[in-house]
């Protein structure tokens, strides 16, 4: 059994109704004006399709050169793939205070075992700070 990724994105936030889901300023770049620095509040939303049925994965976030853990892996992930036309899991985790020790790229990993389902990278830059 394999689970793909349809998509996996970064956004301010989610909201839903009737089924619906809206993503509110979805990016993939942050601007700091000094480090380290930290990433309030986000979601990532992600929607995974494969055999119907329970996985179990870990959410992690990285930077990207190194592949190195920023935090700890994130608490386990259940994941239920629903039997329909397309059999497919929509997930919406909502993060906070992720640390962002230096400028550079990040990446946020669903993972099954050594298998990555989804990723979504972004880009932490510095800009000068207003004064």
């Amino acid at each position: 059994m394999s689970l793909s990724s349809d998509y996996c994105v970064v956004c301010e936030a989610h909201a839903e109704s009737m089924g619906r889901h809206s993503l509110i300023n979805v990016f993939d770049a942050v601007h700091c004006t000094s480090f380290p620095s930290q990433l309030p509040k986000c979601c990532l939303v992600s929607r995974v399709h494969g055999d119907p049925g329970e996985y179990e994965g870990n959410l992690r976030f990285l930077a990207s050169s190194s592949e190195e853990d920023v935090v700890p892996p994130l608490p386990d992930v259940k994941i239920v793939v629903e039997d329909g036309v397309k059999p497919s899991a929509f997930m919406v985790f909502e993060l906070a205070g992720l640390p962002l020790p230096r400028e550079g790229f990040y990446t946020f990993a669903l993972e099954l075992g050594t298998d990555r389902v989804a990723e979504c990278e972004i880009f932490v830059g510095q800009v000068p700070s207003e004064e």
